[in-house]
């Protein structure tokens, strides 16, 4: 019985961790699609090109981190960021 508390214990804690990564890319991701859009107008093309680099490296690792976790991964604020990262893209 101590054995399967463990691992659930365990599994618990993995997951949680993925998700506290998973919402803090998610934020940043946001922040650099955010900056890339002000720069989209202002049509700085380096800055554009160096955020946009920046958010793709955060939603893939955002992607990475949460993907074996689909009932994290589907709700939450990561579609938000996926959303913030096709607009900036659309814009583009």
């Amino acid at each position: 019985m101590d054995s399967i508390t463990g691992i659930l214990i365990g599994n618990f804690e993995e997951k949680d961790a993925a998700r506290e990564r998973g919402l803090a890319l998610s934020r940043k991701l946001v922040r650099a699609c955010r900056t890339t859009t002000i720069a989209i107008h202002r049509k700085d093309r380096d800055t554009v090109k160096k955020n946009l680099l920046t958010a793709r490296n955060y939603l893939r690792e955002m992607n990475e981190t949460l993907g074996k976790y689909p009932e994290i991964y589907y709700k939450g604020p990561v579609g938000q960021a996926q959303q913030e990262y096709a607009e900036c893209i659309i814009t583009y």
